[in-house]
């Protein structure tokens, strides 16, 4: 049985903003999708996020660990709080997995996929522009770089409960 599905916008992971709140507001925005369409299997529900959520996404999803439900968990919900690791146990898994190849350059192969793969726009531009960066080099930036937006994150919550005058 074919089903013609209506269009819906994909979310795009190469934004400059907080890609966060971009994907909470996307998420918002097709959970009432589904709540239209009165899709309640969760299944269903997954399968719809992935193809909705477009081609980038997919290759985001599909580099990521334990994204597969368990029998208590619920797939949607498994599949929409996904998050990408960060850059060390990334680059610790992609270390991991290169011992099985016979690559002629294992930090060169490991740089250009977490260039290809990571969520932070702004490494992937710095990796771009400076190709001569080190995989170390590229490390200890996004390091900063996470370090920098976790600070940014605690300083929003906390002007969120403060009283301002």
């Amino acid at each position: 049985m074919a089903v013609a599905l209506r269009h819906f916008a994909e979310f795009d992971v190469h934004l400059n903003c907080a890609i966060g709140i971009h994907w909470r507001k996307w998420l918002t925005r097709f959970k009432n999708l589904l709540l239209a369409l009165y899709v309640d299997d969760t299944k269903r529900q997954r399968a719809l996020l992935l193809h909705y959520a477009g081609e980038n996404v997919n290759e985001i999803f599909e580099t990521l660990p334990n994204t597969e439900a368990g029998e208590d968990e619920n797939p949607f919900e498994k599949a929409a709080t996904a998050k990408q690791e960060n850059i060390s146990a990334f680059r610790t898994r992609l270390r991991q997995l290169a011992m099985n190849c016979e690559f002629a350059d294992n930090d060169r192969e490991i740089k250009t996929q977490i260039v290809q793969n990571c969520l932070l726009h702004k490494l992937r531009m710095k990796a771009l522009q400076n190709p001569e960066l080190t995989l170390t080099q590229l490390l200890d930036a996004s390091k900063a770089m996470e370090m920098s937006k976790s600070q940014e994150e605690t300083i929003k919550e906390r002007n969120k409960t403060s009283t301002h005058c």
